[in-house]
């Protein structure tokens, strides 16, 4: 029985040419605005029969912070503002989701990502994020995961090799099946860059720093007989038979 994957591809670009002079100086041209950033590496991929269509959706919160809109024109992406008091885990819930608290950090950007089924079957949705192995350890970009939502599992970083550099790699398991025409909850909420970020933390940083890519399986040609009876499989035994955690390699 064939069983059809579809991968949709988004590669976070940011354009680290300008690297002389002070950190304040080069900003401006080291930090160009998110749509340069955030940008869609071509159509998803499809199986043959078509049925697959997958795609990765970002939003923010509006101008007053009480619902979701399109992401619009991009915020920019500059090293974020904060006290000495402030840490990571300063979060404050707003709609289901925890968000660092506005009150505390100034030049967090929003970026819900999620996944939109535009196909024409059911899904199981597996997504992986592969941050610049320098960026993670030295802690210069801080991502804001919704760990608190009970519909994701959120597997360990490791360690992965991309292009012949090292990336750090967290894959995030959707538990629940994603119908046509639904999107899931976001995974990534927001992204900000440490206060403390040298140009020499910069030119060390490969270009595209975060990459994210989503994968699809069609969750109704997964199924396992039970006491005699056939029955579909659960998400993470589909995903885990079709996408094993210990062998992926999505960006190769």
């Amino acid at each position: 029985m064939k069983k059809a994957i579809v991968l949709a591809v988004c590669l976070l670009l940011v354009g680290l040419l300008a690297v002389n002079g002070t950190l304040a100086q080069g900003l401006s041209d080291l930090f160009a605005d998110l749509s340069n950033l955030f940008t869609t590496g071509g159509a998803p991929k499809q199986d043959t029969e078509g049925e697959l269509d997958v795609r990765l959706v970002y939003q923010k919160r509006n101008a007053d912070g009480t619902a979701l809109v399109g992401e619009g024109t991009p915020e920019q992406l500059a090293p974020a503002r904060y006290g000495a008091d402030f840490t990571w885990d300063d979060k404050v819930t707003i709609d289901n989701v925890q968000l660092w608290d506005d009150s505390k950090i100034i030049g967090a950007v929003d970026k819900f990502t999620s996944v939109s089924n535009e196909g024409k079957t059911p899904a199981y949705i597996r997504t992986a994020f592969a941050l610049d192995k320098y960026a993670y350890q030295n802690e210069i970009i801080h991502l804001n995961f919704n760990t608190a939502c009970e519909s994701f599992q959120f597997h360990e970083w490791r360690e992965i090799n991309i292009k012949g550099r090292p990336y750090m790699m967290m894959v995030v398991t959707c538990l629940e099946e994603l119908p046509v025409n639904k999107t899931t909850p976001p995974m990534l909420l927001q992204v900000a860059m440490s206060r403390d970020v040298t140009n020499a933390d910069l030119a060390n940083i490969s270009a595209d720093f975060l990459l994210i890519k989503t994968m699809a399986i069609e969750s109704d040609v997964f199924v396992e007989k039970v006491d005699g009876v056939e029955q579909k499989m659960s998400a993470e035994k589909a995903l885990e038979m079709a996408l094993p955690l210990n062998n992926l390699q999505p960006f190769q």
